[in-house]
């Protein structure tokens, strides 16, 4: 999934502006903020991006919680109905409709609102981001350990670049209303394999330790992380962050970034 994006795209379409699109959709994704709403113009393409998922940090139990806000995700569904938009792209995550992570609870209920509504529409579930896991990585060299929840269940990522330019040529491409793309890196692997190319990429001695989930959320507590984060991981150990049907690769017209190759 794209760090915890939701986000609808409403589309005229110009396929001489994918890399362009692409581009911009890279930019919108980095944007930090609960939530946003930004309109920009590409030649004949008008895209519409709204709404991260709105999160909040409760102080006294020292977690992240989801706001909900399909309230908010119909709103834009009527609206889109109303003008007759010609295609609603909705970011979910992968296998949103069979998925164990806890943000997929959200994207279930717009993808059934989008059903519901009969607006044309095509649904992007998009797997992790590699960076979720990169971010771990300077903590672990320091302390020669990378920690998590995940066991040994395999992670098929890909870089944000990757997701943004499939985006694109979504976009970009007709006859897309009523399709469903299940987004993820063509490779996976697992943390001790991360670990391991952590290791071998700074010359440190780096393992990984799988916690139990208890114990992780703690571990993300101290050090003033939200405890949620946790959940990824129980659920990668399921197997919610796996897909091999290359189907990102495809539409991009080349493999997706290894993990290696984002570590640089």
């Amino acid at each position: 999934m794209i760090d915890g994006v939701v986000g609808f795209a409403g589309v005229r379409r110009d396929e001489r502006n994918a890399h362009r699109i692409g581009e911009f959709l890279q930019v919108f994704d980095g944007r930090g903020g609960e939530a946003f709403e930004l309109r920009v113009e590409v030649a004949q393409v008008l895209l519409e991006l709204l709404g991260r998922v709105a999160v909040r940090v409760d102080a006294h139990q020292h977690d992240l919680q989801i706001v909900h806000r399909t309230a908010q995700h119909r709103a834009v569904i009527e609206a889109a109905k109303a003008v007759g938009i010609a295609l609603l792209a909705y970011i979910s995550v992968l296998h949103a409709d069979t998925s164990s992570l806890g943000l997929a609870v959200e994207h279930r209920d717009t993808e059934a609102a989008l059903k519901a509504s009969g607006v044309p529409h095509v649904l992007l579930r998009n797997g992790w981001y590699t960076k979720n896991y990169l971010a771990n990585v300077p903590s672990a060299v320091e302390h020669g350990v990378l920690l998590g929840s995940a066991g040994e269940g395999r992670i098929s990522s890909a870089p944000r670049a990757d997701y943004a330019q499939a985006a694109a040529m979504v976009l970009t491409t007709e006859g897309q209303a009523s399709k469903v793309y299940e987004l993820a890196g063509d490779s996976s692997y697992t943390l001790t394999e991360l670990a391991a190319l952590i290791s071998q990429k700074t010359d440190k001695p780096v393992v990984y330790q799988s916690l139990p989930q208890a114990e992780f959320e703690a571990v993300l507590i101290s050090v003033g992380l939200a405890a949620l984060l946790a959940d990824s991981d129980v659920a990668a150990a399921k197997g919610a962050l796996f897909d091999e049907n290359g189907v990102l690769g495809r539409l991009i017209g080349r493999g997706t970034t290894t993990v290696a190759g984002a570590l640089g």
